[in-house]
């Protein structure tokens, strides 16, 4: 049976022989399976942060949240082993909620202990996208942890964006009227239309590592990552270049005016407390080379006054008093203060039903037009294509 199924995971007129190491693989899939769903009860899942630097300073200007889970008995496991798993059995939302509520958690807390405001970076899975109610949890979420919208930025994959490409710009218009940032993660590495960078609310490319691994030595990859560079700043959207390990590397890219970076250069992904710790020891440097790269700020549409904190001011005095109590994040790596939490409800105050103003409006002409008409103060909202 597990021969079969491996053969069915191939595709079409294709077969496996039925062998040990199949066996060892099945037995180990089994466990991490029916160790994930204990595994939020019992906090095993932790977050890693790594750091994001800016391109012209050099100093840390974000970081991005990345799960690990410590197995009380097969120790730690790499995401590599279980995000899959997750996402077959569908917890993964469970997880992928955990991992952005926590995130938050531990941003807003670092922020009330007298570190710099970092944007915190959260992958979001295919799963969790497709929920009905995503949006909502967000916004929930930025409720209850009092963080700041600007500095949650949510990353998905180009493919994400292309499988469901109308209900997922909804979706993201929709977290941009909450103000958040939004990034496409592993850029350059997957099958779509770049035509979705000029139609959706896109603020950070992160060119994937495989473009940079080989730099700068390969002239392709080099080639490649202008060409993403170039027509991302025509765009007004910001490049994030991952995978930097070398002083090379970090030359070229700096020659290349990209924006930020993200690698082993500066740092591997690390525990909360060695984050705190990196913050406060010394950057690395790069030898000889003068920063005059300027660095180009996104401008998006001013969303944020439809945001969570506004909706709060909606209500009259009683109710505010009635919707306010306090709240504790259920996270294993951080203990924060009593926080203010707002619930979601709150968020129906601020949707109108209205007609289209134009009778031909489809999801590609509405977004186009909010984008370049600088008078129009309402989202445009399409329902089943008009």
């Amino acid at each position: 049976r597990k021969a079969m199924m491996q053969a069915k995971q191939k595709g079409e007129n294709s077969y496996h022989y039925f062998s040990e190491e199949l066996n060892q693989k099945a037995g180990e899939r089994h466990i991490i399976e029916s160790s994930m769903f204990r595994a939020l009860e019992n906090f095993e899942f932790y977050l890693h942060l790594q750091p994001q630097v800016d391109a012209c300073s050099l100093s840390v200007v974000g970081m991005e949240a990345l799960i690990r889970w410590n197995h009380p008995s097969l120790g730690p496991i790499s995401p590599d082993r279980f995000i899959a798993i997750a996402e077959e059995n569908g917890l993964i939302v469970n997880i992928g909620e955990w991992v952005l509520r926590s995130a938050c958690c531990l941003n807003r807390r670092m922020l009330d202990s007298g570190i710099p405001p970092l944007r915190i970076s959260v992958n979001i899975s295919p799963r969790q996208i497709k929920e009905s109610s995503f949006v909502s949890v967000v916004a929930a979420i930025l409720a209850e942890t009092a963080l700041p919208p600007e500095l949650l930025e949510i990353e998905l994959t180009e493919s994400i964006i292309m499988h469901n490409a109308e209900e997922t710009a909804i979706k993201l218009l929709q977290l941009k009227e909450l103000g958040i940032s939004i990034a496409i993660d592993d850029f350059g590495t997957g099958y779509s239309s770049l035509s979705y960078l000029k139609l959706l609310p896109i603020d950070r490319l992160k060119i994937d590592r495989s473009f940079v691994r080989d730099l700068p030595d390969n002239p392709n990859d080099a080639a490649i990552v202008e060409a993403i560079i170039m027509m991302a700043n025509s765009l007004s959207i910001q490049v994030t270049v991952e995978g930097v390990e070398t002083e090379l590397q970090l030359n070229q890219l700096r020659e290349k005016k990209c924006h930020q970076f993200q690698g082993y250069y500066f740092s591997r992904p690390l525990s909360v407390p060695e984050f705190i710790e990196y913050m406060n020891s010394e950057r690395p440097s790069v030898k000889g080379y003068e920063a005059n790269v300027g660095i180009r700020s996104v401008v998006h549409r001013d969303l944020t006054q439809l945001s969570v904190n506004r909706l709060s001011t909606r209500a009259d005095k009683k109710n505010r008093e009635q919707q306010l109590h306090k709240s504790r994040c259920t996270s294993a790596l951080v203990l924060t203060q009593d926080i203010i939490a707002i619930p979601i409800t709150t968020l129906g105050q601020a949707v109108t039903i209205i007609e289209p103003l134009h009778s031909n409006d489809n999801i590609v002409s509405a977004l186009r037009r909010f984008q370049n008409d600088k008078n129009l103060k309402i989202l445009p909202v399409v329902d089943h294509g008009r």
